[in-house]
Order: C-alpha cells, then structure tokens, then sequence
C-alpha cells in the first residue's frame, strides 16, 4: 500500500512551537512560540498556510491604520 504524503497543514497541525517558528522564520515570518501558536490555530481553523498568513498580514495593516 502506497503512503501518501500528509499536507502542509497537517504537518503544522502536528508540529511543536519551536519546529514552526523555525519553519516560519525559513518562510521569511518573524514569530515567538506565541505568535507560532496563533498561527497554528489559524492553520487548523482556515485549512491553509496561505489564508492564516493573509489573514495575520491584513490585521497588521488594519492595526497600522489605527495607530496612525
């Protein structure tokens, strides 16, 4: 019986808050553990990598407005 490879996200899914802040910070994001678990949680809730970063990126520039 042939494996298959799990997604992205499942492997996210799975990972420790060290493992994906490190894998993060290979992506280019700057996170704490903290920062990774809310991501991770994102992760779980939107089914995607992509759509969790979009979604962190969009509040930032709507906190951005706000301060300015």
């Amino acid at each position: 019986m042939e494996e298959r490879t799990p997604a992205p996200e499942q492997l996210i899914s799975g990972m420790s808050k060290p493992e994906l802040v490190e894998l993060l910070e290979e992506l280019g994001i700057e996170a704490d553990e903290s920062q990774a678990g809310v991501i991770q949680q994102l992760v779980v809730q939107l089914g995607s990598l992509e759509g969790a970063i979009e979604a962190l990126e969009l509040l930032g520039q709507i906190d951005a407005r706000r301060a300015a």
